[in-house]
């Protein structure tokens, strides 16, 4: 039996997906690992937003070889996700794992497929029309817009705790507690999110602090020459 994913929002019945999908897709021991003990600590009102999900899907699909979006078609299924409803974050950990096997190549590691969707997200999220509402208050302010980076997640996730500490005029810490994505995906996004700014010499430094805590150090140069 070909195990699917459930497109069924949070608070609906629960989802009809195999707890070994990410075995049989043979990804590195140490991801695997690594997802077991996240998937151990979500509950039922842990979601995320259904935006996430649609470009998952459509990054394996444009990018995989045909063989894997072969495969991963089947387990992913295809019907559609809406775009603010809440899903289990679960059912999307399994996703971003299973889509970050896929894309591993040899030139691109699992780090760097996680990072690649992390990006693939904030950039859905910023052309969404609450990514363009975040982005409309303080676009030319770069601070404003890292400062509330909370309230980006907040918008997006009903789990975690974040804060942005401010060490320097362009230098930054957001700390996130009890959040279910890697550090290599929140990497992604945080670059993809300060590319948008159109910030130069832009650095993310991630440090794990806990299964589901990290920080992560924002650095850059200056704004982009005109």
């Amino acid at each position: 039996m070909t195990p699917s994913f459930s497109h069924e929002p949070a608070g609906s019945s629960p989802p009809a997906i195999a707890h070994d999908v990410a075995a049989q897709m043979e990804m590195p021991l140490n991801a695997l690992l690594d997802l077991k003990k996240r998937l151990a600590l979500a509950t039922p009102t842990d979601t995320v937003r259904g935006l996430f999900f649609s470009g998952v899907l459509d990054t394996v699909r444009y990018l995989a070889t045909e063989r894997e979006e072969r495969h991963c078609s089947k387990l992913l299924g295809q019907a559609p996700y809406f775009d603010f409803l809440p899903y289990a974050i679960p059912d999307f950990l399994r996703l971003v794992y299973m889509g970050a096997q896929c894309l591993s190549t040899r030139d691109e590691d699992f780090s760097g497929a996680l990072r690649k969707l992390g990006k693939r997200g904030m950039k859905d999220f910023l052309g969404s029309s609450a990514g363009k509402t975040f982005l409309s208050f303080s676009f030319s302010e770069p601070r404003r817009v890292l400062s509330s980076l909370p309230v980006l997640f907040r918008t997006t996730t009903s789990y975690g705790e974040r804060t942005v500490q401010w060490l320097g005029p362009r230098h930054c810490r957001l700390v996130m507690k009890r959040d279910f994505m890697p550090a290599a995906y929140h990497e992604g996004a945080l670059l993809c999110l300060m590319e948008t700014l159109r910030l130069e010499g832009v650095e993310v430094r991630s440090r794990v602090t806990g299964t589901l805590d990290s920080e992560y150090e924002l650095t850059w140069t200056g704004p982009a020459s005109t």
